[in-house]
């Protein structure tokens, strides 16, 4: 089963907003998920078998048991000359959910059902959040100094943390189904917010909260494949103009001067986006926070001192500890001098 859930952190890169699936069957027969539209993980695998005997299947998620872009897996896997089938997890979506164990059980196959189920649901947190909750689970990135500063005051300081850092973080992002950033990032950096280091991998939305349009239509960031900007602007030609580029503009109402952030996630919430990071500045992460919206932060602190400037957070005081916004450490790992933790709601 260890096999198989190598192989499902492998469809990380492709399958969103699929889960990620691993299928092992033996040496040379095995596959997983890959790009939306594409076989899944048993088709993948059971195309390569090539003689009748009884085997055992090591399948991380439930298979899917209908028609939809691909042909249902379910009817791949009774198919086949099958002993045994060991599964991860039994799959949350309502129309899968123990109908294909049912009837797999009907047709004599013996499961055993559960191995290794935690380890597997991690690596697809986010399609089982989304599944339960309908929204994305959310989580918030953020690169600091010891003494919780995000840059320098003067704001001449593109990188804090090391390489190692940065590219680890690129694969936070390419585990997200969408990366959300605010124009005053944009506007500072000219940056891509993109994923760099990996290729042939799955499309990530890039989405940006811009309440007055400042966007340069010669910005880096609009060289991205798939962008959603949420603004509040009633400039109707530069509307026209970015929608031209093939960029969704969705309007949305004001609240205490900034975009209403309740309804940016309901409009997210309807979009096929399991799991989003933001990568944003003092003021989002402030709104976020406040909102108590973040069911993950994930901080990577470089062991500098960057004086009096803006802290990681600074929204309201709170008088009493049982209100304060509480998190456990999930994880904590070392990265040349920098530190990454990664913090869980409570």
């Amino acid at each position: 089963m260890l096999k198989a859930i190598y192989l499902s952190k492998k469809a990380v890169f492709f399958s969103s907003p699929n889960p990620s699936v691993g299928c092992y069957i033996k040496k040379n027969i095995l596959g997983y998920t890959k790009f939306k539209g594409y076989n899944h993980a048993e088709i993948n695998a059971l195309k390569n078998i090539k003689n009748n005997k009884k085997i055992n299947i090591y399948l991380t998620l439930e298979p899917c048991n209908y028609l939809g872009l691909t042909n249902s897996c379910l009817e791949y896997l009774i198919n086949i000359n099958i002993y045994k089938i060991f599964i991860c997890k039994l799959d949350n979506n309502k129309n899968i959910y123990n109908n294909s164990i049912k009837i797999l059980k009907l047709k004599n196959i013996k499961i055993n059902l559960g191995l290794l189920n935690k380890i597997y649901k991690k690596i697809n947190k986010g399609y089982f959040y989304k599944v339960k909750n309908k929204k994305p689970l959310i989580r918030l990135k953020i690169a600091s100094s010891i003494d919780n500063k995000i840059c320098l005051k003067n704001k001449k300081s593109k990188w804090i943390t090391n390489k190692i850092s940065r590219i680890n973080n690129q694969l936070w992002r390419i585990k997200s189904c969408a990366i959300i950033t605010g124009i005053g990032t944009i506007l500072k950096d000219n940056s891509f917010i993109n994923i760099r280091n990996f290729k042939k991998i799955k499309d990530i939305k890039n989405i940006l909260i811009d309440t007055k349009l400042k966007i340069s239509l010669n910005s880096n960031y609009l060289k991205n494949n798939y962008i959603i900007i949420f603004t509040n602007s009633k400039n109707k030609k530069k509307i026209r103009k970015l929608k031209k580029l093939g960029i969704k503009i969705f309007k949305i109402k004001l609240n205490n001067k900034k975009l209403n952030f309740k309804r940016i996630i309901e409009k997210i919430s309807f979009l096929k986006i399991n799991e989003i990071q933001f990568e944003s500045g003092f003021s989002i992460n402030n709104t976020l926070i406040s909102l108590n919206k973040i069911n993950e932060i994930l901080i990577y602190l470089s062991p500098i001192i960057l004086g009096k400037s803006n802290n990681i957070f600074n929204f309201k005081i709170i008088k009493k500890i049982i209100y304060s916004i509480k998190y456990n450490f999930e994880s904590i790992k070392y990265f040349n001098k920098d530190l990454r933790i990664l913090l869980k709601k409570i």
